[in-house]
């Protein structure tokens, strides 16, 4: 509708000065618009309402009306690129640039200076490009870009720090007994939810019950929970578990085991559960997500003001480059690895034999491939043959659905496999996947599932995470089949002792073809010293936990 206003107000700018009045008639109009003389009459109608023109109509047969521009198009630019800024439309702004080109650039600029000024002053920070996000619910989410939000409005009842250590915080205490099967937590009585209800310990027990409990992503790592109550000789919220397992208090430090209350929030068409994060949501619609400090917060507060999580703004990398380096940053590595889930689809055409020779070949090929990008294989798993066969002879067809990656390197990754085993003689499709919490949706749809998923630290619980959430796992294994791999991760960590342990499990699922490692990757995550103003990315990714704590744990 901008746009449309500025084409009609140019075309007024090519017949008459700006700020002198003119005497014209409608007929004038019609030709300088090309339109018809009802829809004239709208567009002076709007250009009215805009504030662009001034427009006296005449009064009296044969009478001329009298017109005078008091906006230029600058001026009219400037207000339509800075509305849309402001209201977060990123996406309309090459439509002004494609237009006006040098006049619109030089006006974008100035503006991004400005807004940059003026949220830095307010502590305030702007993301474009951030993925979609649908739903804000801890238990029933695995999508990283929503992991991140969820972050920033929840707590959980302790800490991790990059070092793997465990720290205190809505529980200020918490004891292991009853040989490792019970986990008892005292609460910080002074912990304010969001609406300024204090939190309560019932709201911790609901909360944790849900999560426990769940159909969600989790519910085969919460599966060894027995129950969980008060003890109210000890005033005490208490998790027993059916065994065993010195890893467990690593998985209630996740953003999963966040603490949400039964309370809802109401945001336009979504609805969110109060929290008591440092951050919390009051904007939430199809364009952004804008979070705002808590000044409650019982710990560290918010480096940051407000947040606006913009959806769009990825048309505008074509024009402009706001990503320079700053060296000031802070950087550190995060593991992920990538993997090609296997489960073939009852009507596939690809035999067992088939598959065999297939993930052999692409065993084989990640060694070139690793080569020429600089990327580790993933070698822990199952023997690999060095010694390079013919590319097998196969025939039929094989779909793999895969998250719709942004950053090129994953992208390659699919492109890689794809030619990979169209070398084989295979057809390949390619289906990609906006909901991997919805994957058994994709079960009669797909053969193999390309992911790449973090290991949560310390590795030796991230390993164990990842044996009882990844949707690798969940995509291949049936209900019996997980359930039985989940009783024999059990028994493992109830008495483990080596890392190796955990490998190996990995290793069966390998060796019977559900799962084919690939390679590991690194993440870096940028820790800025300067994090208000306005940031255009082209991966939409932001680490939100980072933005309200200015020293290490």
């Amino acid at each position: 509708m901008k746009d449309l206003r500025l084409r009609r107000l140019s075309q007024l700018l090519n017949n008459f000065s700006y700020g002198r009045g003119y005497e014209v008639s409608i007929d004038d109009l019609e030709e300088i618009f090309s339109t018809s003389r009802r829809n004239t009459s709208t567009i002076i109608k709007m250009l009215q309402q805009c504030g662009w023109i001034l427009w006296t109509p005449a009064v009296g047969r044969g009478k001329n009306s009298k017109i005078t521009i008091v906006a230029s198009l600058y001026q009219a630019l400037y207000e339509c690129i800075q509305a849309d800024l402001t209201e977060g439309n990123l996406d309309q702004i090459p439509k002004y640039l494609e237009a006006h080109r040098s006049l619109a650039s030089r006006i974008l600029h100035l503006l991004m200076h400005e807004t940059e000024k003026a949220h830095k002053a307010s502590s305030t920070l702007t993301v474009t490009q951030y993925p979609p996000v649908n739903k804000l619910d801890p238990a029933m989410t695995y999508v990283s870009a929503e992991m991140q939000v969820i972050s920033a409005m929840y707590d959980t009842l302790l800490r991790i720090d990059e070092n793997g250590h465990i720290h205190n915080h809505i529980a200020y205490e918490y004891s292991v007994t009853n040989q490792g099967k019970r986990y008892c937590f005292w609460i910080n009585p002074h912990v304010l939810c969001h609406d300024g209800l204090p939190l309560t310990k019932l709201d911790i027990i609901e909360s944790l019950d849900r999560l426990f409990t769940s159909e969600g992503p989790y519910k085969w790592l919460f599966k060894q929970v027995a129950r969980v109550g008060f003890d109210r000789e000890q005033n005490a919220i208490f998790i027993d578990l059916f065994d065993p397992n010195p890893l467990f208090v690593f998985a209630l430090t996740t953003p999963n085991a966040s603490i949400a209350t039964k309370r809802y929030l109401v945001l336009g068409q979504h609805r969110v559960r109060v929290g008591t994060g440092p951050l919390h949501l009051t904007h939430w619609d199809d364009k952004k997500l804008v979070l705002v400090r808590n000044s409650q917060y019982f710990a560290t507060g918010a480096l940051l003001s407000t947040i606006n999580l913009c959806h769009e703004g990825k048309s505008l990398d074509s024009f402009l480059s706001f990503e320079a380096e700053n060296h000031e940053s802070e950087k550190h590595p995060i593991q992920a690895f990538s993997t090609l889930a296997i489960r073939l689809r009852d009507s596939g055409s690809i035999t067992k034999d088939g598959l065999a020779a297939l993930l052999t070949f692409i065993q084989q090929q990640r060694l070139i491939y690793s080569e020429q990008q600089g990327i580790d294989i993933i070698s822990h798993f199952g023997l690999l043959n060095h010694e390079y066969s013919e590319y097998p002879v196969l025939s039929g067809e094989i779909v793999i659905g895969h998250s719709q990656w942004r950053l090129k390197y994953k992208r390659h990754l699919i492109n890689w496999l794809t030619e990979t085993i169209e070398k084989t003689g295979l057809k390949v499709r390619c289906l990609p996947i906006s909901d991997l919490d919805a994957i058994d949706e994709y079960r009669d749809k797909i053969d193999l599932l390309l992911c790449e998923e973090l290991l949560e630290q310390p590795s030796r619980y991230g390993l164990y995470d990842w044996l009882l959430t990844t949707t690798s796992l969940r995509f291949a294994l049936n209900q019996d089949q997980f359930e039985e791999h989940r009783v024999n991760v059990q028994k493992v960590v109830a008495n483990l002792s080596d890392e190796q342990e955990l490998l190996d499990l990995i290793n069966t699922k390998v060796h019977h073809h559900h799962l084919q490692p690939l390679f590991w990757g690194q993440k870096v995550v940028t820790k800025t010293k300067q994090v208000s103003g306005l940031q255009l990315k082209k991966n939409g990714y932001l680490d939100l936990h980072r933005l309200w704590n200015n020293h290490t744990l």
